[in-house]
């Protein structure tokens, strides 16, 4: 399938503008209201961790599966998993919340009961959220699931609590959030174009061209900021009493013009927005030795196979599964054994790469 675009109007629409159920919202949820709840303490939430036995929860799945109806199924499975709570990293998928787009978030369960590790969980709404952020370390209290009917039907009732789990969806609610790595500090600045529909007087609405915020408010009566301007806003707080970041203006520069005209401009746009979400001194790892020829195994020869559509013409990478030992290997092209290190063809290929 082939798809034609222009990046920089993509920059300008691909986020869209306040809808008008936001300011519904906003307005519903007013200033001096507590939105969020307040994080629980450590202590509280490593007890809660430690009350979720295993044995018990795999206990009450077990009941479940006895049961034939899927809606019985469903809150009995629901039930079972209503409170628990588990521990991971937090990685958001999309923080607008309208009636088209519901802000989604997601963890995989790292600790926990042994049953829902490495689970997913999503976490739905702003509210739901609880001001956490792309990259934090959540703690997550499981609050209801969703039974995937079509493939439950499937069944053929001798399955194991992990196997059944495996036929719901889990959703819960943030109880604590906390920088994962504390040497890699939460990213503050967003670049951002500003809404065409304001709120209050003397408040200003700015949508991130990211997706890891929602929606960014700044407090200025001036009125000296064109809606034809791409802003660097910078994320100061995030009170209880906010649905939505509070930020400030840090600068702001032309939008880029079309990507066939200015394509390096519209380069640089984007790059700007990654600079910030960066940590300043990134990890730098150890030096590694490049591999010898000799060294290489020439793997043409095995039965692999590829996952690819019928037009495809460029077939990079296949699997192997070698029954004997039990192992599913992944072929990757060895590009490195034909092109050297700063060649020609080295240069050209970064120069025209994308991917």
């Amino acid at each position: 399938m082939d798809i034609d675009f222009d990046v920089a109007e993509m920059s300008r629409w691909v986020v869209g503008d306040v809808d008008d159920d936001e300011v519904a919202d906003h307005n519903a949820a007013g200033e001096a209201e507590t939105i969020y709840e307040e994080y629980k303490s450590l202590a509280e939430l490593e007890e809660r961790l430690q009350k979720s036995t295993d044995e018990d929860l795999a206990s009450r799945i077990s009941e479940a599966l006895a049961l034939r109806h899927t809606g019985a199924l469903q809150r009995q499975v629901e039930k079972a998993l209503a409170g628990v709570c588990v521990v991971g990293r937090f990685v958001v998928q999309n923080s607008t919340e309208t009636s088209e787009r519901v802000a989604r978030a997601q963890l995989v369960v790292e600790r926990g009961p042994e049953l829902l590790l490495n689970r997913l969980v999503r976490v739905y709404t702003l509210h739901n959220r609880n001001r956490a952020r792309q990259g934090d370390e959540v703690w997550v209290e499981i609050r209801h699931c969703a039974l995937d009917h079509a493939s439950v039907i499937l069944r053929d009732g001798s399955q194991t609590p992990e196997q059944m789990l495996g036929h719901f969806c889990v959703f819960g609610s943030v109880l604590r959030a906390e920088r994962a790595l504390e040497q890699v500090p939460a990213r503050t600045d967003y670049l951002c174009k500003q809404s065409q529909i304001q709120w209050q007087t003397g408040r200003l609405i700015f949508i991130p061209f990211s997706q890891e915020v929602p929606v960014l408010q700044v407090e200025d009566s001036s009125r000296q900021h064109p809606l034809d301007r791409v802003y660097r806003l910078r994320i100061v707080d995030w009170p209880m009493t906010s649905l939505r970041p509070k930020a400030e203006i840090v600068e702001s520069f032309p939008q880029p013009g079309s990507f066939r005209d200015s394509h390096e401009r519209t380069l640089h746009f984007f790059c700007k927005d990654l600079e910030h979400a960066l940590p300043a001194q990134p990890a730098v790892a150890p030096p590694r030795q490049p591999r010898m020829q000799e060294e290489r195994r020439d793997l043409c020869d095995v039965e692999a196979f590829s996952i690819d559509s019928a037009g495809t013409d460029l077939i990079d990478d296949a699997l192997e599964f070698d029954e004997q030992q039990g192992v599913v290997r992944v072929h990757i092209a060895d590009v490195a054994s034909f092109v050297k290190s700063g060649s020609t063809v080295d240069r050209d290929a970064a120069y025209m790469g994308c991917g």
